[in-house]
């Protein structure tokens, strides 16, 4: 293989590869195509889902409309298996790096107006935090260990448990509507 002509001697001097395909471009562009190959959205970070027998990995980064179509096929059963220690501190390195995108989604999701489902998704948690809190006595779930939480989350998966999370977050509904009305008018005489 023959070398392009037109390559700059800090091309052959970079530690980073060569990227033969841009010969002549600018050394920062040809150091993030390199880092976005490699580093910040590799295979490593790719993540494997199983739904119906078929798997497939997807790049948590580069999120494409045919993985979005794939992970809404998933039900409760594709997600039945507990994350692993290794899973659980990827998923932790993967969260910090886009802290900042998440951090702006919920600055913008706070000017908006709960909808229902998210009323609904808001009770059901208080539920389950409710219940957790009794299960526990009192303690903290991030205080657990992970084989403890891993415990209590199939226990909370039990239908008569389950049944009783969806009863106690029905019932919940109204209190988080209250407070959502409080919250926003808080915000407005801010």
């Amino acid at each position: 293989m023959s070398l392009p002509k037109n390559l700059k001697l800090t091309d052959l001097i970079l530690k980073e590869p060569v990227d033969f395909k841009a010969p002549g471009q600018p050394d920062e562009i040809k150091y993030r195509r390199h880092r976005r190959r490699v580093g910040v959205g590799g295979n490593d970070e790719s993540v494997k889902f199983t739904v119906n027998g078929v798997t497939k990995s997807i790049d948590p980064f580069n999120l494409k409309r045919e993985d979005l179509k794939f992970l809404k096929q998933m039900n409760k059963a594709d997600l039945g298996e507990a994350l692993s220690m290794m899973q659980r501190l990827r998923r932790g390195r993967l969260l910090k790096r886009i802290k900042s995108k998440l951090k702006r989604g919920s600055r913008m999701a706070r000017r908006r107006v709960a909808s229902l489902a998210v009323l609904t998704k808001r009770a059901r948690r208080a539920a389950r935090n409710l219940i957790l809190t009794r299960l526990t006595k009192g303690k903290k779930k991030g205080d657990l260990p992970f084989s403890r939480r891993n415990e209590l989350e199939r226990r909370l998966e039990k239908p008569a448990i389950a049944n009783r999370l969806k009863m106690i977050a029905k019932r919940l509904i109204p209190q988080m509507r209250k407070k959502e009305q409080e919250r926003r008018k808080s915000a407005q005489q801010k």
